[in-house]
């Protein structure tokens, strides 16, 4: 079970914000899954790159510094977001407001299809249930 909570609030100056928290829920335990949960320990920075050639491909960019350029942040930091959810045929990670890129970008989700992810996945992770 995959489901976003979403969250608006103002709290002054120039505009309100909308938060997302995704959540990932393995049915058979109960249990809320993490990239650990997963990904092996090794494909975890692998994840993080196709992220990153993912955005440049969004934004139709070839580099981390054109990404700046536009208005993200340092975008190698990444990796310390661990907020997505499952659709039918991938995992959608989300950037909410300023966690890597300014105001006006808004929320920045990213797909990875399970073809761009199955090389990647521990070998007792639900997903391998899923894709198959």
């Amino acid at each position: 079970l995959s489901y976003t909570v979403e969250s608006s609030q103002y709290t002054g100056g120039a505009h309100g914000g909308t938060i997302f928290r995704n959540s990932f829920i393995d049915l058979n335990t109960g249990e809320k899954l993490t990239e650990e949960d997963l990904f092996t320990e090794n494909s975890l920075p692998l994840i993080n790159d196709i992220i990153l050639k993912k955005l440049e491909a969004q934004n139709k960019v070839e580099s981390e510094e054109e990404l700046e350029q536009i208005g993200y942040f340092d975008v190698s930091q990444i990796g310390q977001y661990k907020n997505f959810y499952l659709t039918n045929d991938g995992v959608v990670y989300t950037f909410n407001e300023y966690e890597i890129g300014a105001y006006a970008l808004g929320t920045i989700e990213v797909k990875l299809s399970f073809k761009d992810i199955e090389g990647f996945l521990s070998p007792d992770s639900p997903l391998e249930r899923i894709i198959r």
